[in-house]
């Protein structure tokens, strides 16, 4: 099936460590993918896929934000880490070699949860960045545009995910904790801002290639 094609059979990996398999922390100070040393046999199930169908192999990247991600003091978010091209540059060259193309999935909904601090690593506790306009803008700006930048026009990317399950994330939808859910308005900014600077920086893609996921 041609993988362009508005119907396509995919699959959710969706990590092999969550959170670490794009950038570094102080769990993996080198790195998530790219520092692997089981890339044969991670390649090998990834043609069994591709033997049995699959075209688009769903990848989780920044999750909920515990690694590739640089920050300013206060939490804005400043960037990507120094390891974060080069995990992503090994995730393209895995889903080639398999005969597959990469849909990545940006932001999870644990992004937003509580903080938890474990080992200098900071998991979640991130609910400011979405409910924040200047923060939103920061995110996409510093952080989501140099991926759109970088691999808009890579035919290897099949799209790109902006958030899995946001309704998780969103107060009055999916939870009803004010604490782990941003408003609905917050929501809808951050998905209009991302898929904007996707589409000015990406090739033009049909309706279905930029796209929040829910479950």
């Amino acid at each position: 099936m041609d993988p362009a094609a508005p119907f396509f059979v995919g699959a959710n990996l969706p990590w092999l460590r969550y959170g670490g398999d794009f950038g570094a922390n102080r769990w993996a100070m080198g790195g998530g993918l790219s520092r692997r040393d089981d890339a044969e046999a991670t390649i090998d199930r990834l043609h069994l896929l591709r033997s049995s169908g699959v075209t688009v192999l769903r990848w989780f990247t920044l999750c909920d934000g515990r690694a590739g991600l640089q920050v300013e003091p206060d939490g804005t978010p400043a960037g990507l880490d120094d390891f974060f091209f080069r995990d992503f540059d090994t995730a393209l060259d895995w889903v080639s070699r398999a005969g597959l193309t990469l849909l990545p999935v940006l932001l999870d909904f644990h992004w937003c949860h509580r903080r938890r601090d474990e080992g200098g690593v900071q998991m979640g506790g991130r609910r400011r960045v979405l409910a924040s306009a200047p923060a939103r803008e920061a995110l996409v700006d510093r952080v989501l545009a140099p991926v759109f930048a970088r691999y808009g026009r890579e035919p290897l990317v099949h799209g790109w995910d902006l958030i899995n399950e946001p309704e998780w994330a969103t107060f009055g939808r999916g939870t009803w904790n004010p604490l782990v859910g941003v408003p609905p308005s917050a929501m809808r900014g951050y998905v209009r801002l991302a898929a904007e600077r996707a589409h000015a920086l990406a090739r033009p893609p049909p309706a279905s290639r930029v796209a929040h996921h829910r479950g």
